[in-house]
């Protein structure tokens, strides 16, 4: 399935949708395609070739109109509440886009404070994890192999400074927990946990599954004593 904004990999922008746009099912199309230096078949990395496709059918996304019927189909009464309902929510993501932002702002303020130096093994070692989920995130989107490698590839600088600051954070908050007496209980996991699964509507068994196996039940806790 291909989106004339969302060009093949190593074939030509405007070239993509200048040929994408227009097609109509039954037909034939090639573009000039450069392998990159992350395809997955190594003989054909940095070459240049063809890709071809045959349209089998045209799907168009066409916009709902917004009236009473709208409305209902999504549980409400008419138009107003809907409006109603949307101010709501916009208004209630506002706060907890501004509560986040001071939270944040307040937790480098705290880490820029208080410097010191981290093992380099286990910096390391965070970086692979993180990059590791980022790889796992990318297949599920069903991005090609050389597409996750260039993407993993350019995320490592990012994920190095990242996992400084995320190790300096648990260090942090686990001496400013011990100085208050603070700590994080098997229920205060349980109950995160149970959060979690609810607000992605799946099995609490799933969530620990996914931090065991990416190895963020570190993160977890974190969240936990932010």
């Amino acid at each position: 399935q291909l989106n004339p904004n969302i060009p093949i990999a190593g074939t030509d922008t405007g070239a993509f949708k200048g040929t994408i746009i227009g097609l109509v099912k039954g037909q034939d199309f090639a573009l000039p395609i450069e392998f990159s230096a992350h395809f997955e078949v190594e003989a054909q990395r940095g070459k240049k070739g063809t890709v071809r496709g045959h349209v089998h059918g045209v799907q168009r996304v066409m916009r709902a109109p917004i009236d009473d019927s709208l409305a209902k189909d999504i549980g409400l009464d008419d138009l107003d509440k809907l409006k109603a309902e949307l101010l709501t929510q916009i208004g209630q993501r506002k706060e907890i886009a501004e509560r986040l932002r001071q939270e944040e702002s307040i937790l480098q303020q705290i880490v820029e404070a208080t410097p010191f130096d981290l093992p380099p093994s286990l910096v390391q070692r965070q970086v692979e994890i993180d990059l590791e989920g980022y790889r796992q995130r990318l297949t599920e989107q069903g991005r090609t192999k050389e597409e996750i490698d260039a993407a993993v590839d350019r995320a490592r600088t990012e994920a190095e400074d990242g996992a400084q600051r995320k190790i300096r954070m648990v260090f942090l908050f686990e001496a400013i927990a011990k100085s208050k007496g603070v700590r994080v209980e098997e229920s205060d996991m349980l109950g995160e946990i149970n959060a979690i699964a609810k607000h992605h509507d799946v099995p609490a068994e799933e969530v620990v599954r996914h931090y065991r196996e990416n190895n963020r039940f570190g993160d977890l806790q974190l969240g936990i004593l932010e």
